[in-house]
């Protein structure tokens, strides 16, 4: 495989890298993906495909091969209120003949089966092989490729016209461009944990707000063969002041008063791991000559949901769309790459900054407790969450101060 040539090299085969080879084998380009675990392999996430992954499936043609993997679907939500008090929702979509939902399934079988789609495709796929730096033209300094070692140590240089970062929380390539964030804002904790025999699971996912959680919710999200993904969301710099550890607050939460009676029977499946997670309350460099980052690497995790298959998914298609183009022009430079920086801000921007916005919010445990608690009793309020879950009313009346006047008339 020694000084091979492709028009695009992906390092990360996460469900964001392989989108960006699958997409890009369907331009007819040379793809490698790489990635330095071997498959199937566990990935720390809540599991849950929420509708931007869905559509991005739907593009691929890949929603009936979803289906083959062991999943449950997700058409409606429970929302907690810090108080206690819960609303059921029934996701309804903007078409009334059409229902709106997602999908619950495991990364370690998503995952896979992504990657193994791209390889179908026609993507050279190369597991256990770690990135280590980028290759760059002496005269220009664009990317021309990279180099990274095997199982075996041994250390192998692959060319390529465009070189996509998708290699998640801690991202090498990103560090080699110097995108860089540390402030402790722009990051979620987290925990995910599998339980079998949680009782009163539905085909809802749970999310719980609680006032020990400054910013971030507890959550339970139905799976196949009768298990949940259990696991909590925390602001870095509200865990770092808080005087639990990780590990220790999920515990603390699933031992309450609140929440005892649905884990008295059940039982923990593994243990509880944790993970960090880059959100995108904070706009990252997402280019260099012959660079574009994509997903985590560059930092577009919901803050308010923590949810980020879905934009990472989005992300791996947007780039190789603007791949191609660099190619077909064959201009690598930073300032052609920017049409990508420019499709990200059209179409995950204003979600990401709504996002942002509604995760300080969220902070206000008087302003849940209110708005669910009208939610609770007035079935004109679950209808219009509903919609703006639907993207059928826009999220935006959350922030403004006369949605909440109107709710005190409802």
């Amino acid at each position: 495989m020694e000084n091979n040539k492709f028009d695009i090299i992906i390092v990360g085969a996460g469900p964001g890298g392989s989108t960006a080879a699958i997409r890009a084998r369907e331009y007819e380009l040379s793809v490698l993906l790489i990635d330095k675990k071997k498959f199937p392999r566990d990935k720390v996430c809540g599991d849950a495909l929420s509708g931007s992954s869905v559509n991005i499936l739907r593009k691929l043609n890949l929603i009936d091969r979803l289906k083959e993997l062991p999943h449950q679907i997700g058409d409606s939500v429970v929302f907690g209120a810090p108080n206690g008090e819960e609303i059921f929702i029934k996701f309804k979509h903007y078409d009334p003949t059409k229902v709106s939902y997602g999908y619950v399934v495991r990364r370690w079988d998503f995952d896979n089966f992504m990657k193994e789609v791209a390889r179908e495709k026609g993507a050279v796929l190369l597991e256990e092989m770690n990135f280590t730096e980028l290759l760059t033209d002496e005269i220009t300094g664009s990317a021309t490729g990279i180099m990274a070692k095997g199982k075996d140590g041994q250390m192998h240089q692959f060319n390529a016209s465009i070189v996509i970062g998708a290699d998640g929380f801690g991202s090498k390539v990103a560090s080699q461009i110097g995108s860089i964030e540390k402030s402790p804002e722009h990051f979620l904790a987290a925990t995910r944990s599998y339980y079998k025999g949680v009782s009163g699971l539905s085909s809802a996912i749970e999310l719980h707000f609680l006032k020990e959680l400054k910013y971030g919710y507890f959550w339970i999200f139905p799976m196949a063969n009768g298990f949940a993904n259990v696991g909590l969301g925390i602001r870095k710099d509200d865990l770092n002041a808080n005087e639990n550890t990780l590990i220790e607050l999920q515990e603390k939460v699933v031992n309450s008063e609140r929440f005892r009676h649905r884990f008295k029977d059940a039982e923990l499946d593994g243990k509880i791991k944790g993970w960090t997670l880059p959100i995108g309350s904070t706009w990252r460099k997402l280019i260099s000559d012959g660079v574009m980052l994509i997903g985590d690497a560059a930092g577009l995790i919901d803050p308010f949901t923590g949810e980020g298959i879905g934009n990472a998914m989005t992300s791996g298609y947007l780039a190789s769309e603007i791949g191609y183009n660099a190619i077909t022009a064959q201009r690598y430079d930073i300032a052609y790459l920017a049409d990508y920086e420019t499709k990200i801000k059209q179409n995950l921007g204003n979600e990401l900054a709504l996002s942002t916005r509604l995760q300080k919010l969220s902070s206000y445990k008087f302003l849940l407790n209110f708005v669910i608690g009208k939610a609770a009793k007035n079935e004109e309020v679950r209808d219009y969450i509903s919609g703006m879950i639907a993207n059928e009313h826009s999220k935006t009346e959350l922030k403004n101060f006369w949605f909440y006047l109107k709710l005190l008339f409802k």
